[in-house]
């Protein structure tokens, strides 16, 4: 997540056209900070919910809703207290605040997409994200078997046409 924050905030400021200098280099460590916290939030609710334990979808998308307040209302305190300094038009607040807020906003919306899936094929390697149980393989139930239907090239004269 740290090399996912810090290649969001350069982003920002190539967006923006801001200059690489020492205060956007000190805004994209802020920045770094403030999406770690994201990720930890994430993680810390997918090891505390049982289902999101296990790998159960529905308990992981139930975790990230409930995360998502917390981790929205820090990220929107964070681009609206750096705004004014954005919008300064100086050459020495803007590039700090837009690598900030910049990369704040931007990984925020990557951790919601990343850190689930990732959490889920590192605890679980062997089961899907979108897995549900009824899909696993060799799962039936025995009236739900699959019949062993003979190939056309294996029709026998028992076999009805």
């Amino acid at each position: 997540m740290t090399g996912c924050s810090f290649g969001l905030s350069l982003l920002a400021l190539a967006i923006f056209q801001y200059p690489l200098g020492i205060q956007a280099l000190i805004g994209v460590i802020g920045s770094v900070g403030v999406s770690i916290n994201a990720a930890i939030i994430i993680l810390s609710g997918l090891r505390l919910n049982e289902g999101a334990n296990e790998g159960d979808p529905d308990a992981i998308v139930e975790v990230i809703m409930d995360a998502s307040r917390h981790i929205v209302s820090t990220t929107v305190t964070t681009f609206g207290g750096f705004l004014p300094l954005i919008l300064e038009g100086s050459e020495f607040w803007p590039p700090f605040a837009m690598a900030i807020a910049g990369g704040v906003l931007l990984s925020t919306v990557v951790s919601f997409y990343l850190v689930p899936p990732l959490y889920t094929l590192l605890m679980h390697p062997k089961r899907h994200f979108f897995q549900h149980d009824q899909f696993q393989r060799n799962q039936f139930e025995p009236d739900q078997a699959p019949q062993n239907k003979p190939a056309l090239g294996n029709l026998s004269s028992e076999t009805p046409l």
